[in-house]
């Protein structure tokens, strides 16, 4: 085959100019003349390269020029040889989207040179195979050359060849009479102690005084007693003008020096040291004025892009990011690092990578029409760059970029929230205030009694047990405990006396104090009615009054503590005794009193006077027909139990809006099963990204992705990841239709919602979603350390998407 193939016609050319060695310019790299467009050159059997009839040695760069706009040789492509290798390299055709020529035109002809030992040579002649291959530039073409000469011609140069003068020639090989001035050698720097006026040629013997121990302001101090030394001193300080007063003058610097009155230009500026702001990581003496945002972005993100056989090219015109130097600006899909160049003062030329057609069970690029995000990593910090000009991905095609603007940072932009951000710029919506009367931290503006209740809360009022105006909801004591109930009944007792023995004398005005007094004895007792009297029982007999306004059964009411109850009498001897089932005693009457004995001690006993807490409504299952107070603790039926908790049989049906959300799975029972979400909680990444979540890997373990696995799956998420928020932590903390149990579900619980309430159930998509707009939802169940699987709900075929891409997420939860 190879001699058939070679059978076709060659093509020779000669270059038309003189042969001889020259200096031209070599790029340091392809990034710097690569258009996105070019030819494929190869060279086969180098060792066919020859100089002079010899061939050339390995390191030597060949490479193809053209011609500029003023006619000047540009590298258009180059490689480097190697002994008896075929070398291929590419040659650049002049980009269509920038005006200057900055490669090769259509059917333009190539200029070869070659580099040996830092000598650049014009190829003499070239010969390229036919048919096939070409010999002139058109992109996406290949040209063989099969071999190259160069004749290296001798040209006479004339000029002085006598290295005795100055006027020496190194590469002339013809004297024209040029030599006139001879080298004299000698210390040439006059600041040296042995300077040589006449020498023309420095001898590298120049000797030096220490000048900076010369005391120009003060005298000769350190060399007061070297003679030599004083008087070289005393001259140098004759030539110069004492500086005494130098400092940095610059009332902003740091080491500002207020007695200074030259400028000596050692002044030390401030620098920004806050991370949020652009100058912390340029590293200049500036304050913080330009604030920064990352989106989210990190230094570990910024990683070299998988080549997935599509790519788009991104022309970033000269200066346009220079700022950035020797950093990295990177483009970003879905938290994947799709394009990654690092930033020179030139132009710079960022090939995004596309998705992979040919592995549709993972997203690894842009899809069509996809805008990417950039960043810039530089000293470390990320720094979000913003653009209008990219409108979407499109293969194979270019589109320049020249309008790139630091993000503007985003947070709570609100100076009286909690979580005032002061560089943001743009409000993200999450300004969170402190609750009315309160600081951020939960501590009271104004609390003078420092009770941990805001003067504007308190409640002014009698807080003292045993007076009559006592409040039992008051929190600020307002001096008005003043009577106690015994000494408000005493005032009764007197007041009564008063009448009976004053009826005749002064009738009217007693009976104007009684009344008074009955008034505020009735007010106290109105308090008590409402209020529960208790005492604490010792261990054996005690005495106690019966508190209640009316009769109740014994039974009844000493039911609280009837299992301690030994004895119980009343004033006749009557008796009640549990243990028995005896009550001898019938009904206790108010303001009775009565004798117990018990058999341990029980604290906070009370007859519950006229009120009776309970549940007041009859359809509840805990209804208390004595209750005359409602204490808003009634219990009910459920959907699936009844009052004894017992199960309560359920006919659930695939599609019913029950237990919180949408039912798309019921188990064998029919009282069972797994409801969906109403909604999608959002965008998320899966999380632990490098990480294998210790029994959730269902490549290692297939069990983990079935029904019925979803909750235990989130659980080892969440424990096994330090990083929030990510889907299985807000599935996990959701709360709707009054239910906190949900999680994220494992593989095939997704497929079934799909099969049930998606694109694939009977009744069609009822559950509501996505199917066209990046329609892929988490699972529970991993892949790997890298990969977790992904329910697309367009088709319901799982793939495998990347931990660290941003997907949908529906919560379950069973019932």
């Amino acid at each position: 085959m190879r001699n058939l193939f070679y059978s076709v016609i060659i093509l020779q050319f000669c270059l038309c100019f003189s042969v001889k060695a020259q200096d031209i310019d070599w790029p340091e790299s392809y990034n710097s003349i690569n258009t996105g467009v070019n030819l494929t050159l190869l060279v086969e059997l180098t060792d066919v390269i020859t100089l002079n009839s010899s061939p050339i040695s390995e390191g030597a760069l060949l490479g193809v020029f053209y011609l500029n706009a003023i006619d000047e040789l540009q590298c258009g492509g180059f490689s480097t040889y190697t002994p008896g290798q075929t070398m291929s390299f590419p040659a650049y055709g002049d980009d269509s989207t920038t005006e200057e020529k900055d490669g090769f035109n259509a059917g333009e002809a190539f200029i070869w040179y070659i580099q040996i030992d830092g000598v650049d040579y014009p190829a003499t002649t070239v010969n390229i195979v036919g048919g096939f291959f070409i010999d002139v530039y058109q992109t996406n073409m290949v040209s063989m050359v099969i071999s190259l000469t160069i004749e290296d011609v001798v040209s006479e140069i004339e000029g002085c060849t006598d290295v005795n003068y100055l006027e020496y020639n190194v590469n002339a090989n013809t004297d024209n009479g040029s030599c006139i001035t001879p080298i004299v050698y000698g210390c040439t720097d006059f600041e040296a102690i042995n300077f040589n006026s006449e020498a023309n040629m420095d001898d590298y013997s120049c000797v030096y005084f220490d000048f900076s121990e010369c005391d120009c302001c003060g005298g000769m101090n350190s060399f007061e007693f070297n003679p030599e030394s004083y008087t070289l001193c005393e001259e140098h300080c004759s030539m110069i003008t004492p500086i005494c007063d130098e400092g940095c003058t610059d009332p902003s610097a740091i080491n500002f020096d207020p007695i200074a009155v030259i400028e000596n230009y050692s002044c030390i500026f401030p620098t920004c040291s806050d991370t949020n702001y652009l100058e912390y990581y340029l590293n200049v003496p500036e304050l913080c004025t330009t604030p920064i945002t990352n989106n989210g972005f990190t230094a570990e993100m910024f990683e070299e892009p998988l080549n997935t056989g599509a790519n788009m090219t991104i022309p970033i015109p000269v200066g346009l990011v220079q700022q950035f130097e020797g950093g990295q600006i990177a483009a970003f899909s879905n938290g994947l690092c799709v394009g990654l160049e690092t930033i020179t003062s030139g132009f710079i030329a960022m090939g995004l990578w596309g998705d992979d057609s040919s592995t549709d069970a993972v997203i690894d690029g842009m899809i069509s029409g996809e805008v990417p995000s950039f960043a810039v990593l530089y000293n470390g910090g990320v720094i979000s760059l913003d653009q209008n000009e990219l409108t979407g991905y499109t293969t194979n095609s270019i589109a320049t970029i020249s309008n790139f603007q630091i993000t503007d940072p985003i947070g709570c932009t609100s100076s009286t929230a909690c979580n005032y951000v002061a560089y943001a710029i743009i409000d993200d919506g999450s300004c969170t205030y402190a609750v009315e009367y309160y600081d951020c931290v939960g501590t009271c503006i104004l609390d003078s009694d420092n009770d941990g209740i805001c003067d504007e809360l308190e409640i002014p009022g009698c807080t003292e047990w045993g007076y009559t105006t006592y409040n039992e909801i008051a929190t600020d004591d307002d001096g008005s405990c003043i009577l106690t109930w015994e000494e408000d009944y005493g005032n009764l007792t007197e007041s009564t006396a008063a009448l009976v023995d004053s009826l005749e004398n002064d009738c009217a005005n007693n009976i104007t104090i009684a009344t008074a007094t009955l008034d505020s004895l009735q007010n106290s007792f109105n308090v008590l009615e409402g209020i529960s009297i208790s005492i604490d029982l010792i261990n054996g007999w005690n005495i106690i009054g019966y508190t209640s306004t009316y009769e109740q059964d014994a039974v009844i009411a000493l039911a609280e503590i009837e299992d301690i109850i030994l004895i119980f009498k009343d004033n006749n001897a009557d008796v009640y005794m549990p243990e028995y089932g005896f009550n001898g005693i019938g009904n206790l009457l108010p303001g009775q009193g009565y004798q117990i004995k018990v058999s341990e001690g029980y604290t906070n006993f009370s007859f519950e006077n006229t009120l009776i807490l309970g549940c007041t409504d009859s359809l509840a299952c805990n209804y208390n027909a004595q209750a005359n107070l409602e204490d808003t603790n009634c219990s009910y039926e459920t959907e699936s139990t009844d009052c004894n908790g017992n199960p309560i049989a359920l006919n659930y049906e695939i599609g019913d809006l029950v237990e919180g959300g949408i039912v798309f799975y019921i188990d064998e029972t029919g009282e069972h099963g797994l409801v969906a979400a109403l909604e999608d909680l959002g965008q998320f990444e899966w999380g632990c990204y490098g990480t294998d979540i210790n029994g959730n890997n269902s490549s290692v373990s297939p069990e983990l992705d079935g029904i019925g696995t979803g909750l235990q799956n989130t659980l080892e998420i969440v424990s096994g990841c330090s990083e929030t928020p990510i889907a299985a932590s807000e599935a996990l903390a959701y709360e709707s239709e009054g239910y906190s149990d949900w999680y994220l579900p494992s593989r095939y619980e997704l497929v079934e919602m799909y099969n049930t309430i998606g694109n694939g159930g009977p009744e069609g998509n009822i559950g509501g979603f996505e199917t066209s707009d990046l329609p892929y939802y988490w699972s529970s169940s991993e892949n790997d350390n890298s990969f977790a699987w992904v329910v697309p709900f367009y088709d319901g075929v799982t793939v495998s998407g990347l931990k660290l891409y941003s997907l949908r997420v529906r919560a379950v939860r069973a019932f």
